[in-house]
């Protein structure tokens, strides 16, 4: 009787829990990278870590367009008050291609997705959508895990 070639998806599991086409989809595996599927808890710490960031930069995206709304709509507003608004939105867009790219990779992306990730922070509808996104993208990543997500991300003791 020949041997059955490691390629093969009919041969059994590895035994060290490695996910293969075999064993993909049961209990225990994820579609998510080496240490995001329950195995590694640094993993998912910073996974969670990069979600909170995302969901303040969230809150600050909304924050500042708000507040670029309503000083716009004042009629007339100061020179400084404008440029203190337009600074402040640079800041946001800043803290939000860390946190964009930071959860990027914390979920495995590849660098070119981090890079598209980081460019979108800078057209201001899309990046809320990304920002979503990337948040569902981690929730999922978090839950299939057994961790309790949370609206502003998972709690961080369950790491310690």
């Amino acid at each position: 009787m020949a041997e059955i070639p490691p390629s093969d998806p009919h041969q059994p599991p590895p035994s060290d829990g490695t996910p293969t086409p075999a064993n993909f989809g049961q209990t225990g595996f994820s579609p998510y990278p080496r240490g995001v599927g329950g195995v590694d808890k640094a993993g998912l710490k910073s996974v969670a870590l990069a979600q909170r960031r995302v969901l303040s930069a969230i809150l600050a995206n909304i924050g500042v367009t708000g507040l670029a709304y309503a000083t716009q709509g004042a009629g007339s507003i100061s020179p400084a008050m404008s440029i203190a608004v337009i600074a402040l939105y640079i800041c946001v867009v800043v803290f939000q291609v860390v946190a964009m790219v930071g959860l990027s990779n914390a979920l495995g992306g590849s660098v070119g997705s981090a890079i598209l990730v980081g460019i979108s922070c800078f057209i201001p509808c899309v990046s809320l959508i990304v920002l979503l996104m990337l948040n569902g993208k981690a929730t999922k990543a978090l839950q299939a895990s057994g961790i309790k997500v949370g609206v502003m991300g998972a709690n961080l003791q369950e790491f310690d």
